[in-house]
């Protein structure tokens, strides 16, 4: 299918590499996506996921990424947990 680049209202998937993972460093960007896929731990230099033009993962800092609908996914858990338990 033809691709036109970037322009609104079109869908887009994208993941986002942290230049300033230690692996990454000094790198062109063609050698950053070949350390990422060859020799990185993959979940730490990657700082954001995107999906079909929607944000899903983000890392802020150092902290491991996470996906924007983990609150809602953990709270979920602890409630069926919670009447699992109680019955």
């Amino acid at each position: 299918r033809p691709v036109a680049g970037l322009a609104p209202g079109q869908s887009a998937d994208l993941l986002v590499l942290d230049a300033r993972h230690p692996l990454l460093d000094g790198l062109s960007p063609a050698q950053m996506l070949a350390s990422h896929v060859f020799a990185s731990s993959r979940r730490r230099a990657i700082a954001e996921v995107w999906r079909a033009g929607q944000r899903l993962v983000t890392r802020k800092g150092s902290a491991e990424a996470e996906h924007r609908l983990a609150p809602q996914a953990r709270a979920a858990f602890a409630q069926a947990r919670r009447e699992l338990l109680s019955e």
